[in-house]
């Protein structure tokens, strides 16, 4: 009977040994499947936002090209419109220039206008 307890004592002493060899190893496999979901996840995060960043920059190389071409026509018409202003500066100046020179010649000559 004393082999017995002996045995049953052995057992339970190795059943204990088993229980806390699992519990650590449920401890470890649960940190082991946390830090590679961490990594996983870390790794989607990464990848949605290069993907999100690519369909941005993709967009905006057309868009950049066009914006650039819009801006040498614009500047093409400012170039046209300033030689245009310039001339009706000096059409304005040659018109101011004529009234002007008519008044003097009315009021120096008024015996002219009159005819």
């Amino acid at each position: 009977m004393n082999s017995q307890t002996q045995e049953s004592e052995d057992g339970a002493l190795s059943e204990e040994e088993r229980l806390q060899l699992l519990t650590t190893a449920g401890k470890r496999n649960r940190l082991f499947i946390l830090a590679l979901a961490g990594v996983l996840g870390s790794l989607m995060l990464v990848s949605v936002g290069l993907n999100i960043h690519r369909a941005f920059s993709a967009g905006d190389d057309p868009r950049i090209q066009a914006l650039e071409k819009q801006i040498l026509r614009l500047e093409k018409q400012l170039a046209v419109q300033q030689t245009a202003l310039g001339n009706q500066e000096e059409l304005l100046a040659s018109q101011q220039a004529s009234q002007l020179t008519g008044m003097f010649e009315r009021a120096e000559n008024p015996d002219r206008s009159l005819k």
